[in-house]
């Protein structure tokens, strides 16, 4: 089935088409030979799942524009903080990027000691996408809104559980967000990846979650899970009749899980530039935006600039929150 776009989804593809055709020129017009030999991308999470999903696409097109491969190096650990660290180090030649992600930004309010500063020791290169959840409880659950769930929360305290992917993962700030802007207290119940969590969702022993809308689409379809709520600024394309928790009023969202490109400091300046204009160019290829309609991530496709804005805004945010919460993150 084709892809509809939208006036705005339009010219947003359009811009980002027309930012990597300029990648060409501005290589030539420096005179950079960048790349000679292949790019290792790494990607401080375990293989699968939302990040993968990100990053292999967006790799396979760099690799044809380059025509150089883009080795996906999956170095999990420490929350991420071990394949972040491992590009912190290496040399700043533009031959080892990083998947960066929201992990890179909060993790220094999350960890007692975190081996790298988020912006002094990066050259953010382009904001890839965001990765929207829905707020889900079970099919036979009473909330049938999240104003219900709010209402029982401020009349019950910690009677309402949540689970996520663990402490101080997305999943886990999100809810601590939702909490702290409406006034109540839920009861966090933390777990190994969240698909032991989804699990207990469509068992009915939690009360709710939020998780990608990528990785519950299926169950969601099936009516294994009902969906509350979307994050994301926009209805989802694969769920337009959920609405968003901005629409109801909540407070602090749009808020979501991303991924971006970065590269140690220091690394040339060209060669970031030129990295972020083909980023965008991958990003605007028919395939990559039919690929993540369907997985109701949004491209985002920004410049230099804007991803350091970005990690700068992503930090103001959730370190008050994690604070406020006394939030520690498992490992």
């Amino acid at each position: 089935m084709p892809i509809k776009l939208n006036r705005r989804r339009f010219g947003q593809v359009m811009a980002l088409s027309a930012a990597g055709l300029a990648a060409p020129g501005l290589a030539r017009a420096q005179g950079a030979a960048w790349p000679v030999r292949n790019v290792r991308l790494v990607v401080p999470f375990g293989a699968g799942g939302a990040p993968d999903s990100i990053a292999r696409p967006v790799a396979e097109k760099l690799s044809q524009r380059w025509s150089r491969q883009v080795i996906i190096d999956n170095r999990a650990g420490a929350g991420s903080n071990i394949g972040t660290e491992v590009v912190k180090n290496s040399d700043p030649d533009g031959y080892t990027l990083l998947l960066s992600s929201f992990a890179t930004a909060v993790n220094g309010f999350l960890y007692r000691s975190v081996p790298f500063n988020p912006i002094d020791d990066f050259a953010h290169i382009s904001h890839l996408a965001n990765v929207p959840s829905f707020v889900i409880v079970g099919p036979n659950s009473r909330f049938r809104s999240i104003q219900d769930l709010i209402t029982h929360a401020r009349a019950n305290p910690e009677t309402v559980t949540f689970g996520s992917s663990g402490a101080g993962s997305s999943l886990h700030l999100l809810a601590a967000l939702l909490a702290a802007n409406s006034g109540v207290r839920f009861t966090h119940v933390p777990y190994r990846g969240s698909a032991p969590a989804l699990t207990d969702i469509m068992g009915g022993r939690l009360d709710f979650m939020f998780n990608s809308i990528g990785t519950t689409l299926s169950q969601w379809r099936g009516g294994q899970v009902r969906a509350l709520a979307v994050t994301s600024a926009q209805r989802s394309p694969q769920a337009p009749d959920i609405p968003t928790m901005s629409e109801l009023g909540i407070a602090g969202f749009p808020a979501n899980s991303w991924f971006a490109l970065s590269a140690p400091a220091r690394t040339p300046r060209a060669i970031v530039e030129q990295i972020s204009a083909d980023a965008r160019w991958a990003l605007a290829e028919p395939d990559i935006v039919r690929l993540m309609a369907d997985t109701s991530n949004e491209i985002v496709g920004s410049d230099p600039e804007g991803l350091l804005r970005h990690v700068r805004a992503e930090m103001d945010r959730w370190g008050p929150v994690i604070r406020a919460n006394s939030i520690v993150a498992d490992g």
